[in-house]
């Protein structure tokens, strides 16, 4: 008798749960979370709304959002019955590199945001030949290493607080940026970025003190900086 009602029991229980399962009650209707200014929110509005209170886990939420490209991580907060807040940090669009009619977003890691969508990016580099692109994996060229390369530079720039330009030439294994103040800088092929830059800054403040506002620094040979007077 008492294996009986737990039999019985254990099928009201299964009953009860395919129910709650089925109810329309728990299904996630209401969704908070922090939007994204460089991103089509609906996308994840249409991701959870079908999705159950009871049978769908965190975990499994946190798996779908993450999956969103842009999407660096999110906290999960459930609100019974029927409701979920998200609060996600979102990866910044750092990079555009343009290959013809080709346009990627990268976030500073060199993965892939977005392909031919506008993004609002201040650093673009031209002169790139690209050989792989796909949303959510890593932007791949035929000079991987001048790639690398310059995310380390434009990291360099930012930190420096120097006002140059968000427009980066590649032309010749020579990566080209200017300044506001009209300096034109090579950095050649971008190795040892961190020695050439320093050498930039080094020439750069001194032509500054002297009000020198046009020319080139030449850093493309590493510890052998050089300055070109040219006017435009």
């Amino acid at each position: 008798m008492k294996k009986l009602k737990k039999i019985i029991l254990i099928f009201i229980l299964i009953i009860i749960i395919f129910m709650i399962q089925k109810s329309s009650y728990f299904t996630i209707t209401e969704i908070e979370f922090n939007e994204c200014k460089n991103f089509d929110n609906q996308v994840i509005t249409n991701l959870l709304k079908d999705l159950n209170y009871f049978s769908d886990s965190k975990r499994l939420i946190k798996e779908k959002i993450l999956a969103i490209p842009i999407v660096e991580s999110v906290v999960i907060d459930k609100k019974f019955p029927n409701g979920i807040e998200l609060d996600i940090l979102y990866k910044e669009p750092f990079l555009k590199v343009v290959d013809n009619d080709i346009v990627i977003i990268t976030d500073d890691d060199g993965y892939v945001l977005t392909i031919n969508n506008a993004l609002d990016t201040y650093y673009s580099i031209t002169g790139l030949e690209i050989m792989y692109y796909k949303v959510g994996k890593k932007l791949e060229i035929y000079n991987q290493s001048i790639l690398n390369d310059v995310f380390s530079l434009i990291k360099l720039i930012k930190k420096s607080g120097i006002d140059i330009k968000g427009i980066i030439e590649y032309n010749g294994n020579d990566v080209c940026v200017h300044t506001s103040a009209g300096i034109e800088v090579e950095f050649g092929d971008c190795s040892e970025i961190e020695k050439k830059f320093n050498n930039f800054i080094n020439v750069y403040y001194d032509l500054i003190e002297k009000d020198i506002r046009y020319g080139v620094i030449d850093v493309s040979i590493t510890d052998l900086p050089l300055f070109r007077k040219e006017k435009k």
